[in-house]
C-alpha cells in the first residue's frame, strides 16, 4: 500500500468517477485502475463494484474512507514537521479564499519575498471554503462567515469584523430609507455566496417588503449590475473598496437588527494539521493585515 494509491482513492471517492479522478491527478484511468487493484489486494477487500457503467464504493469502501483521509493528513503533518525542523520553505501552498477577501496584496509581497514558494489559489463561494479546508483540499481558507458560527474540527487563525454596506449606482441612497430604496430597486445577490442576500432577506421580512432578486455569477458581476443601475446589493467592504475609491458607488452601512450575529473576515486551519514554515508565515502576514485594517 503506496501513499499514491490512497491518494486515488480518496480522489474517486471526492470525485464520484475513474475518470474524473485521473483528471484531476494528471494519471492515465489506467494507472488509477491500477492503483485501485494495488490498494484492493493489499487490503483484501473490493472497493468499487462496477454497476450500469459506474463504479460504486463498496460497504469497504465507505469502512476505509475516514481512515484513508487520516492517514493522508498524517502524511502531511510528517512532511511539515521535517520542513518545521529543517526551516525549509519550499513547498506549494493551497489556499481557498472568496472572491470578496483574496488578500491580493498580501501574496504578492510573499511571493516576491518567497519565490521558491508556490501558491495556488482556489477562489470558491464563502459557505464551501471551510469544507474544503475540513477535508483537506486547502491548507488555509479566507473567506467572511458569521459570529458563532459552528467551524470545527477547524482552528481559527485570525479574525476581525467586515462592515457590510447597501450599495447602489452614484446618487441613487440619499435621502431615502433602507426600506424605501429596496421596496423600489431590484437586489442584486451573488449566486454561489448567499451569506449577503440571506441578512438582506431577514430585514425583507421586518418591513414586509419582497424586492425582485437578480442573481449575478460572480461579486465582480453583482458590482458591474449595480453601477450600470439594475439594482442595489449588499456586499462587504473589502470587495468594494476601489468602486468606493473611484467614486462610482453610493454606500449606506447596513442595519442590523439588535442582537444579530455580525459578518467576519476569518483565517482558518484544521485543528490537526501542522502548518508548513510557508503556511505559517502566510497566515502571519494575513494575520497582521487582520489586525491593520
Amino acid at each position: 500500500m503506496e501513499i499514491k494509491h490512497i491518494r486515488t482513492f480518496l480522489t474517486i471517492m471526492k470525485e464520484g468517477s475513474f475518470t474524473k479522478a485521473a483528471e484531476c491527478l494528471g494519471y492515465t484511468q489506467s494507472s488509477i485502475t491500477a492503483h485501485i487493484h494495488a490498494l484492493e489486494e493489499a487490503l483484501s477487500v473490493k472497493l468499487f463494484e462496477r454497476l450500469s457503467r459506474q463504479n460504486v464504493p463498496t460497504s469497504a469502501a465507505l469502512e476505509l474512507l475516514p481512515y484513508a483521509k487520516e492517514l493522508l493528513r498524517t502524511q502531511e503533518n510528517i512532511t511539515n514537521a521535517m520542513y518545521r525542523f529543517s526551516g525549509r520553505m519550499e513547498s506549494t501552498v493551497v489556499i481557498a479564499a472568496s472572491e470578496a477577501i483574496l488578500m491580493a496584496n498580501e501574496l504578492k509581497r510573499f511571493s516576491g519575498d518567497y519565490p521558491e514558494v508556490g501558491l495556488n489559489i482556489k477562489v470558491h463561494s464563502c459557505p464551501e471554503i471551510p469544507a474544503m479546508v475540513r477535508e483537506g483540499e486547502a491548507d488555509l481558507g479566507v473567506f467572511i462567515g458569521m459570529e458563532g458560527q459552528d467551524l470545527s474540527p477547524l482552528r481559527i487563525l485570525a479574525s476581525k469584523k467586515e462592515p457590510t454596506y447597501l450599495i447602489g449606482k452614484k446618487g441613487l441612497l440619499a435621502d431615502l430609507s433602507f426600506k424605501e430604496i429596496l421596496g423600489r430597486e431590484n437586489f442584486i445577490a451573488h449566486v454561489r455566496g448567499k451569506l449577503y442576500l440571506r441578512l438582506a432577506e431577514h430585514r425583507f421580512r421586518d418591513w414586509g417588503i419582497t424586492p425582485k432578486v437578480i442573481e449575478a455569477g460572480s461579486i465582480s458581476a453583482v458590482k458591474e449590475l449595480v453601477i450600470s443601475g439594475l439594482g442595489v446589493s449588499l456586499l462587504p467592504l473589502s470587495a468594494i473598496r476601489r468602486e468606493n475609491s473611484e467614486g462610482k458607488l453610493d454606500l449606506r452601512p447596513w442595519d442590523f437588527p439588535d442582537n444579530e450575529p455580525l459578518p467576519r473576515a476569518m483565517l482558518v486551519a484544521h485543528r490537526q494539521k501542522l502548518l508548513s514554515p510557508a503556511t505559517a508565515e502566510i497566515a502571519r502576514r494575513i494575520g497582521n493585515a487582520f489586525k491593520m485594517s
